[in-house]
């Protein structure tokens, strides 16, 4: 699916050398297993380096915009200072505003992965 294939640009791109997607690493099949490792994933978001969140989406075909072919909507961009030659921009809407309503917000399971990780990466249509 694309937003898996766009992860892994994301991971190769950051220089992570390895990727642990939930849907392939736990055997679906295996009710066993499954509840076994569900009932360990505080322990693998909290080790976890980096946890990528696609708050966008209906399913796994989406994509994560910017990365590959979907694009990023356009937002409002508001400069709010310069530091050297550099600008310091904010989006006019928050991150939380952003993640607010979409599908991954209303899934049980994404409460504790978005509390537990150390560090999110979190695509949505207009930001990451």
């Amino acid at each position: 699916p694309n937003t898996i294939k766009d992860a892994i640009i994301v991971a190769k791109e950051l220089g992570y050398r390895y990727i642990w997607v939930d849907r392939y690493c736990i055997d679906q099949k295996n009710e066993e297993e499954k509840a076994d490792q569900c009932g360990k994933m505080d322990l693998i978001y909290q080790n976890a380096e980096l946890t990528i969140i696609a708050a966008i989406g209906e399913d796994p075909t989406y994509g994560l915009p910017g990365v590959s072919l979907r694009k990023r909507k356009p937002q409002n961009l508001t400069t709010c200072s310069k530091i050297g030659k550099q600008f310091l921009i904010f989006a006019d809407s928050s991150p939380k505003e952003v993640v607010e309503g979409t599908k991954w917000q209303t899934r049980a399971w994404t409460y504790q992965e978005g509390l537990l990780s150390r560090r999110r990466l979190v695509f949505a249509e207009e930001q990451m």
